[in-house]
């Protein structure tokens, strides 16, 4: 169980190695690498890292491996599976 005290929305997802997704951002993303391993832009995160995005608008993560992540997200607008 996890318990947060505040307004918060969290998505899990499963992605397949060399697949991509674009996102749309208005404020702030904040990323846990579950499992396998992302990029985004030139940083990489593998299992148990985690990436905070600020300052842009859109990117691009890339799955280098099979990967389960965590997204909480302040005010995605949305997300397009490329």
């Amino acid at each position: 169980m996890l318990y947060i005290d505040q307004d918060a929305d969290v998505y899990t997802g499963k992605f397949s190695k060399n697949s991509s997704c674009k996102y749309n951002i208005l404020r702030q993303l904040y990323m846990i690498v579950v499992s396998g391993e992302i990029k985004i832009g030139l940083n990489t995160a593998k299992t148990g890292d985690a990436m905070e995005v600020i300052d842009e608008s859109e990117i691009i993560i890339e799955f280098i491996e099979d990967s389960e992540v965590i997204v909480n997200p302040k005010d995605i607008c949305r997300k397009r599976y490329l």
